[in-house]
């Protein structure tokens, strides 16, 4: 991003607070991988991770490229989503911590739904830290996704540590 498109995008984000209580309209760009979208907002792209989940890593074979690939389908049928922010609104890289929603349905809740994502909870972004466990553990019961395997071998938070160590 150049220097000026970033100051323009930090500004609108300092705005969102605006819409407190309100979905942040938006317009779904790609799925950057099983968490991460990247979506335009009033004319400037915005990378967006989703709160309350983490999805494998795309190099997580194979569930990193299948929750990729699903993120990816639902941003393209969503077009216009809304962003609800939590209590904190960016992480350390920068991205819109959000929810994101289309009509009634939830991103972050349908990947854990399908078995593609698990919880990952980090306070003070609690808001649907309780619907997003009770989906994992529906899933589970159903061996949706991964679980028709038991799970992960690793969890992404734990897959990424021993990754960066390789690198």
């Amino acid at each position: 991003m150049t220097r000026p498109i970033a100051t323009l995008a930090l500004l609108l984000l300092l705005a969102l607070p605006v819409w407190a209580g309100q979905p942040i309209p938006a317009r779904c760009v790609d799925a950057v991988d099983g968490d991460s979208l990247r979506v335009e907002l009033d004319g400037v792209l915005v990378d967006v991770r989703l709160l309350g989940i983490d999805a494998p890593e795309y190099d997580q074979a194979p569930w990193g490229e299948v929750a990729t690939a699903f993120a990816k389908d639902w941003c393209a049928r969503a077009g216009v989503v809304g962003l609800e922010l939590d209590v904190q609104e960016r992480d350390r890289y920068r991205r819109t911590l959000a929810y994101v929603w289309s009509g009634q349905s939830m991103l972050n809740l349908e990947l854990i739904q399908r078995g593609l994502a698990v919880p990952y909870t980090w306070p003070p972004n609690v808001a649907h830290a309780t619907e997003i466990a009770a989906a994992q553990d529906q899933a589970r019961a159903a061996r949706a996704g991964f679980w028709k395997d038991g799970g992960l071998a690793q969890s992404p938070h734990d897959f990424r540590k021993v990754k960066s160590v390789g690198e």
